[in-house]
């Protein structure tokens, strides 16, 4: 815990808007490989304003995502290099050990994921196939 609190302390992290059904949400943006492994992870809660976290891998690939040392449920989704919503998690739990701690991946590429608080993709009306700007 103490080396990802540390990491917390001296990465900047910058934010990032993305664009769904003419709404604007603003959301951390994880674009680094040490980033991408913190994630949000240790955070009591997201700040005022703030919905969620956008990893961007550069490219294609099958990221995973696991809720180690998470403190809340997130919805986890996965984008196409083109925006469009390939693979979508809802409700995913933190996890209560490291040895049972799954890993989510999508079935299809991504180049995005995004975490959102959980409950946040289904009042937002995202599905599989949805748009997102980012």
């Amino acid at each position: 815990m103490c080396i990802t609190l540390l990491l917390r302390s001296i990465l900047h992290y910058s934010f990032v808007r993305i664009k769904y059904k003419n709404h604007y949400y603003k959301l951390y943006l994880s674009d680094t490989p040490a980033k991408h492994m913190l994630g949000l992870m240790h955070l009591e809660r997201l700040e005022q304003g703030v919905y969620g976290m956008l990893f961007d891998f550069k490219r294609e690939s099958r990221p995973g995502i696991w809720m180690h040392n998470m403190r809340f449920s997130i919805d986890i989704l996965w984008l196409d290099a083109g925006g469009s919503v390939v693979h979508i998690v809802r409700d995913a739990a933190p996890c209560t050990s490291i040895f049972r701690c799954k890993t989510y991946t999508s079935p299809r590429p991504a180049r995005y994921v995004i975490e959102l608080k959980a409950g946040a993709s289904k009042s937002m009306g995202i599905e599989v196939g949805s748009k997102i700007e980012v």
